[in-house]
């Protein structure tokens, strides 16, 4: 069974499917009993992530309120491998390049829209219960208002979760001291104060050269959530969790020429499908604590700050404060939302955790040998999903793995390789033979590995062809068992 091709095969398919579905040819934008019209929407993200989740509802929602009238083609990694990513789809939909698109709405104060700053006002909205009430309260119509003066029409907030500082290395790396430090942060004009103020840098560097500047110590952290720490960032040392920088919400925009080209009808499906998105995000939205506890589980680590470090930190992002109340919809908005605030109970702590010792053989780098034999390992659609894989890559995984180590040379079914080791890392490179499918040729991941009993468990898992998020929850997931 050739299962190497599908990171890529499955996804091309999916995207053609999805195109199949869109223009009849004909379709005009006036609704009504007009011929169906499809309307492109693009995000940075790609399928399996909690954005691209969000357009899928939003799509189907669509599609039923409309009884296929109107139908929504997702362009998923719309921007592509570019800086300021965010950024590059939101202009692609004021240009009217795309019709609409899934923006977080952190990306908009460098293009001129003031009015969703206010969400990302340092360790302001450090709860998920303020975050579901900002999104669904009359506070989110006016920070969406902003969106006008760009050509953009705001349908609604969709919340995704908490954001946090993933710190990487060991021994010099403090959780709560950034000075001099490095860190990877989607482009924003006001995450590059927060930073900034706490006397570091950010950038907004792709996942490749944050696993590079990790490796060679030039990046020291990232922003990021706990949902996407096991797909999306190397492996942290450490997660402050007490201090929640902000939220990451998305904007669900229009162009606002295609939106006044739609007819009633269709403004009507897009207005209340975007409501019912709402409602079914604020229900998806994982909580802050049950995620910390996953990460943990998973072998991260979680600390928490000490009053006197959580003072000195909130001392130090004072100017980012003085800058926003420059705007008086912002100093507003920030008021409004500390008055949510007041109203809601403190969430609880979540509690600090580091990874438990296992007793496992752990290779020495650049000495070890990788241990031969044959390993086994069976993998569920359900916990490929779990870890974020799309339902179509999930289904078209699951099953039996069976890796076959002997020698130098590597075989699962019919495709055949070498697993080079080096620097306490085995490397699966595949052959040229066409039973390996696309990644003939290709390396398929390197990791590293302890092994404890029968138990081969793969570690750090980097994927060298097609997705790191399937790679690494198909192969560093779950232990393979030795049966050879």
């Amino acid at each position: 069974m050739n299962r190497w091709g599908k990171p890529v095969a499955i996804v091309a398919a999916f995207s053609a499917a999805l195109v199949g579905c869109g223009d009849d040819g004909d379709s005009t934008k006036a609704g009504g009993g007009s011929p169906p019209v499809t309307l492109r929407i693009g995000t940075n993200d790609q399928p399996g992530l909690p954005a691209a989740d969000q357009v899928e509802e939003f799509a189907r929602q669509v599609r039923d309120l409309s009884g296929g009238q109107v139908r929504i083609e997702p362009v998923w990694k719309a921007a592509g491998e570019v800086d300021d990513w965010d950024q590059v789809v939101g202009r692609m939909v004021i240009s009217g390049d795309l019709d609409m698109g899934l923006i977080p709405a952190r990306a908009w104060d460098t293009e001129g829209v003031t009015s969703l700053r206010a969400l990302h006002a340092p360790f302001l909205v450090t709860s998920d219960d303020l975050v579901l009430e900002i999104v669904t309260s009359d506070l989110s119509a006016d920070m969406l208002a902003g969106l006008d003066a760009v050509n953009l029409t705001g349908l609604a907030l969709l919340p995704e979760g908490l954001r946090h500082l993933f710190a990487f290395g060991e021994g010099d790396v403090d959780a709560f001291d950034l000075d001099g430090k490095v860190v990877r942060a989607p482009t924003s004009r006001t995450t590059t104060a927060l930073f900034t103020a706490l006397g570091a840098t950010a950038d907004d560097y792709s996942r490749i050269e944050l696993r590079d500047g990790v490796d060679a110590g030039t990046i020291h952290a990232a922003e990021s959530e706990f949902a996407l720490a096991s797909c999306c960032l190397p492996p942290a040392s450490t997660v402050a969790a007490n201090l929640t920088l902000y939220p990451k919400v998305n904007s669900l925009v229009i162009n606002t020429d295609t939106y006044e080209e739609l007819g009633s009808d269709a403004q009507r499906a897009l207005r209340e499908a975007a409501a019912g998105t709402l409602h079914w995000a604020v229900s998806q939205m994982p909580s802050d604590a049950d995620q910390a506890a996953a990460f943990c589980e998973s072998g991260g680590t979680v600390v928490n700050a000490s009053p006197g470090e959580v003072a000195a930190i909130q001392q130090a992002v004072s100017p980012v404060y003085q800058d926003l109340e420059q705007d008086e919809t912002t100093k507003q908005l920030v008021e409004g939302i500390q008055a949510l605030k007041a109203e809601l109970p403190e969430p609880p702590p979540i509690a600090s955790c580091e990874p438990a010792a296992t007793g496992a053989t752990t290779p020495s780098a650049g000495t070890a040998a990788f241990p031969d034999g044959v390993y086994r390992m069976e993998v569920t659609a359900e916990s490929l999903m779990a870890a974020g894989v799309d339902r179509a890559t999930a289904f078209g995984h699951a099953g039996t793995w069976t890796l076959t180590f002997e020698d130098g040379q590597f075989q699962e079914g019919t495709c055949v390789g070498t697993y080079p080791v080096q620097d306490g890392r085995v490397e699966i490179q595949l052959g040229t033979d066409p039973q390996c499918g696309d990644a003939a040729g290709k390396v398929l991941f390197s990791a590293g590995w302890t092994l404890e009993g029968d138990q081969l468990q793969f570690t750090d898992v980097r994927s060298g062809h097609g997705s790191d998020l399937l790679i690494a929850a198909l192969f560093g997931g779950q232990p393979f068992t030795k049966i050879d």
